[in-house]
């Protein structure tokens, strides 16, 4: 598989339907790519890990029950 953070947006909702790949790898691959040339374009000012740990558990939340067909459940609140 080629690097993930070069795929266009198309191409990951193709893999994430084939379920080739999940939306935390692809947000992993993302980050991951911030980290590495973000100090020599400084194109983002400020990366909040601590926001993608928690959304991480919202994503996996949110495939479990797509995955178990519980979306209706989960959120109807």
């Amino acid at each position: 598989m080629s690097d993930i953070a070069d795929f266009s947006a198309s191409q990951l909702l193709s893999l994430y339907r084939d379920r080739q790949l999940s939306p935390v790898a692809a947000t992993k691959a993302a980050l991951e790519r911030i980290n590495t040339y973000n100090s020599s374009v400084n194109a983002f000012a400020t990366v909040c890990l601590l926001a993608y740990k928690l959304s991480l558990q919202n994503i996996k939340i949110y495939w479990y029950c797509k995955q178990l067909k519980l979306m209706k459940v989960f959120f109807l609140s």
